[in-house]
């Protein structure tokens, strides 16, 4: 690249450079204006909540109190009492005793009326004391409340009363108003004297008044500021909390106002501090920024040469490694030609004075050189060996499977034992070793030696020093799997020649190994029937009977080893048909009481879910249940119980035979139907057989696209389960 494009990549960065500050300047003031105006919208939020929520709990503690006053009122409005006392001819001393200043006294109000069914004020208590107060002539605004009480009376016989607030000009004060229906209770009205007076209409009435000193209290219990009292409407100004207190039947209107503590002008002086600082910190921060960009410009000039430089060494390291990628090193060339390609060239490459290649020998616990090439001699030097006992150190840490970095040979702990088999004494080298992986474990490593002490191996060289590495590692793990799987493949071909041969010669056996035994069989029968006369001694009867029974075994290991032959060729084919359960479990059951003539045996057979006929190949269902009985029997006891159960599962028809006999260890259930393995080993075997029935059993029954299952624990029998494919019965008796 020449100077003048050099200058411009230069211009260009401080270009960017500098277009980089400005728009973050810009963005940094506008994100800290948008998060002033969020705080200084959120304070405003939060003094309005603070304002409404104030607003609220005053109105519910005074419509608390006015629902109390009402309540108070319609209680004692709804009193015999009362409608003997307050109705018609007032009883002075008992209204002074009950609804007077004692009562006044007690809930603080402040004054008590009766009005009578013509409106006019009958009994006035104000302050405590007895008044001629005319309570509707000096206080009209009440003729709406007290007419609503009448008709709702008239209407549904109005017990709760009504109230409201009262509003009276001219410094008269804030009033809370109750009336109430006098009324006697008609509940127990039969019990007691009716007055005479009860078709008059009388309302009792009952006054507080709402004025500084019920504020004062109001704000002492509930931390409230001070509430004020006014005739002239307020206007909202943002920090003061309003409530009308107009009347809904009068004209008068107060208002009551206060200032609830706000806090979000503090939250907004609070963050402009903090704004303040963070702005000036970003000053801070773009004159500290602005510093380093003139040192990062200068820093720029250097590093361009040095990257210039790399960039050279990095693309021929690369067009180097894609040489040696392209090349067919396993089957163009053998692995040490192809060992030492790479060895040359990346010696040649890095300007390294010597590499060498080695591989591990877990048998001998050494290694081997498969390829050192030395630069400065320009040749491959001579194959060498080292031992784990020479240099316990150095294997220690190879086999941890890590790079390993040494500046000094000579200095080196690692390589103290080794040095004076590669180098010279007063040689100073720097090495590098990387490990060579098969299947995540080290089988060798790659050394690269440089004669200068402290040799700093650039990202480039290590970057390239690791990918040919991994080409070493890739062409020995190739070559590796090559050599096994040819082996297998030689192993695999001689296993398949070897059971090919074995299943041929058992398949072409049956008629030369079955042809003689017939024979001998017949004419032993021939002679234990006696049909051409006595044959003499006595003996030859029992020598005759030895040559039955000994041919008759020998045909069933020979009939079941000629079955797994046929099964293992593929020989043997199925025939289904409608097979009777019944029936054939009663030949088993009879065949078996034949053939075990010296043991007592039992049989409980249950067949459910009218599981009758079932479609299966006759020989095969026989041969099936004769070998898992077969096994019951003689693996029990001479108390043998051999249960039977057949019933219907989900599309199968599912045999379970149970006996009672030694049970199968749990580490040899997965084995049981393995041709030729038995429970009982050579030593200690006790009963005949070949270990083929579970075997061909289990092979019969797949065959049916079935399946087979077992659970056994030792001394507590076993349980086979053969389920069968639940196919439609062909036959008129399956229906």
């Amino acid at each position: 690249m020449t100077e003048n494009r050099q200058i411009e990549i230069q211009e260009l960065t401080r270009r960017k450079v500098r277009a980089l500050i400005l728009p973050l300047v810009f963005f940094v003031l506008g994100a800290f204006a948008l998060i002033f105006f969020g705080i200084w919208q959120s304070s405003r939020i939060q003094d309005e909540k603070a304002i409404d929520d104030s607003q609220h709990l005053v109105h519910s503690l005074l419509e608390e109190e006015r629902s109390f006053l009402q309540a108070l009122t319609a209680d004692y409005a709804y009193w015999d009492a009362s409608a003997k006392s307050l109705v018609g001819t007032i009883d002075e001393k008992w209204a002074e005793n009950n609804v007077g200043s004692y009562l006044q006294e007690i809930y603080t109000l402040s004054g008590t009326y009766v009005l009578s069914n013509a409106d006019e004020t009958v009994y006035a208590l104000e302050g405590g004391r007895r008044t001629e107060t005319d309570l509707l002539k000096s206080q009209p605004d009440l003729y709406g409340m007290i007419a609503k009480l009448r008709r709702s009376y008239r209407q549904d016989g109005q017990k709760d009363g009504i109230s409201d607030y009262l509003a009276i000009p001219d410094g008269g004060g804030l009033f809370i108003v109750a009336a109430a229906m006098i009324q006697q209770d008609t509940t127990s009205a039969a019990q007691k004297e009716i007055p005479k007076n009860l078709d008059k209409h009388y309302i009792l009435i009952f006054t507080k008044r709402l004025g500084p000193v019920f504020f004062k209290s109001l704000s002492e219990r509930f931390s409230l500021p001070v509430i004020e009292i006014s005739e002239e409407p307020q206007v909202r100004d943002g920090s003061r909390a309003i409530l009308d207190m107009g009347s809904s039947f009068g004209v008068q209107k107060k208002w009551i106002s206060w200032y609830p503590e706000l806090e979000g002008g503090a939250l907004l002086r609070l963050s402009l501090q903090n704004i303040a600082l963070a702005v000036f910190l970003l000053i801070v921060l773009l004159t500290f920024l602005t510093a380093r960009t003139v040192k990062l410009l200068r820093f720029l000039d250097r590093q361009y040469q040095e990257l210039s430089e790399s960039s050279k060494k990095a693309d021929e390291y690369e067009r180097a490694i894609s040489v040696l990628v392209r090349e067919d090193f396993v089957e163009e060339k053998s692995v040490t030609q192809a060992l030492k390609t790479i060895a040359e060239n990346t010696a040649r490459l890095l300007d390294i004075d010597r590499i060498t290649i080695w591989a591990f020998n877990e048998t001998e616990r050494s290694m081997e050189s498969l390829c050192r090439y030395d630069q400065r001699q320009n040749s491959f030097l001579e194959t060498k060996h080292i031992y784990e006992n020479e240099s316990p150190q150095f294997f220690e840490t190879f086999s941890k499977g890590v790079e390993i970095r040494i500046g000094d040979s000579r200095a080196s702990e690692v390589l103290k034992s080794m040095n004076n088999l590669f180098f010279e004494p007063e040689d100073t080298v720097s090495v590098l070793a990387q490990p060579i992986f098969q299947r995540g474990k080290a089988i060798g490593f790659v050394s690269f030696a440089n004669w200068q002490k402290d040799y700093p191996w650039s990202p480039e060289e290590a970057k390239f020093i690791h990918s040919n590495v991994d080409i070493v590692s890739l062409i020995m793990n190739t070559h590796a799997r090559a050599l096994i799987e040819e082996e297998l493949r030689k192993a695999k071909n001689k296993a398949e020649a070897a059971n090919l041969a074995k299943s041929e010669f058992l398949a072409n056996m049956s008629h030369e190994l079955r042809t003689p035994l017939n024979a001998v069989i017949g004419f032993s029968d021939l002679m234990m029937q006696k049909i051409y006369g006595d044959l003499g001694s006595s003996r030859y009867e029992d020598y005759i009977g030895d040559i039955n029974m000994s041919a008759r075994h020998l045909l069933s290991l020979i009939n079941e080893i000629l079955d797994v032959a046929k099964t293992e060729a593929g020989r043997l084919e199925i025939f289904p048909e409608d097979v009777d359960l019944a029936y054939e479990f009663s030949n088993a059951i009879r065949l078996l009481k034949g053939r075990f003539k010296d043991r007592d045996f039992d049989v409980d057979m249950d067949l459910r879910d009218e599981v009758k006929i079932i479609n299966v190949d006759p020989k095969c269902f026989r041969q099936i249940i004769l070998n898992i009985m077969t096994n019951a029997i003689k693996f029990s006891g001479d108390d043998c119980l051999v249960r039977i159960i057949a019933e219907k599962r989900e599309g199968f028809v599912v045999l379970s035979f149970s006996d009672n006999g030694i049970g199968i260890p749990a580490d040899q259930l997965d084995e049981v139907f393995t041709a030729f393995h038995q429970i009982e080993n050579t030593l200690n075997k006790t009963t005949e057989g070949t270990g083929l029935g579970l075997s061909i059993t289990k092979a019969l029954v797949e065959m049916h696209h079935g399946s087979v299952e077992i659970e056994s624990e030792p001394s507590n029998g076993t349980t086979i389960r053969i389920l069968l494919p639940l196919l439609e019965a062909n036959s008129a008796d399956a229906a």
